[in-house]
């Protein structure tokens, strides 16, 4: 690899585990359907991240079997099983648990 090629990952890679750390903290401030997705994908994007920069490090240390190219393949299954999991929950199950916390809120309303 050229070293643009790995300095672009290596950026790339990094500001995954930083975006993880500010979606981390921006989940403590929403409500309880936003934040379980925005943890989820802090989740995915912390683990996507240190794997990739775990690839650069063997691929820099040229270990052959860790640094081999079929790696990235893995490594982009996986974040494609994420972010169709993530928006699986966004699309369909969020927006069902939204309708049933706010039929909760209004029953409780009326509750002493």
């Amino acid at each position: 690899m050229t070293p643009l090629a790995l300095r672009s990952m290596l950026i790339g890679f990094g500001a995954l585990v930083i975006a993880a750390i500010i979606l981390k903290f921006k989940s403590s401030q929403a409500d309880s359907a936003l934040a379980r997705g925005l943890r989820q994908i802090a989740r995915l994007c912390v683990g996507l991240g240190l794997f990739g920069l775990a690839i650069l490090f063997f691929r820099y240390q040229f270990v052959p079997v860790l640094s081999r190219r079929f790696i990235y393949l893995v490594w982009l299954g996986v974040a494609l099983a994420g972010a169709v999991s993530a928006w699986r929950y966004f699309v369909k199950q969020m927006p069902a648990l939204r309708l049933r916390q706010e039929e909760a809120r209004r029953k409780t309303k009326y509750l002493p």
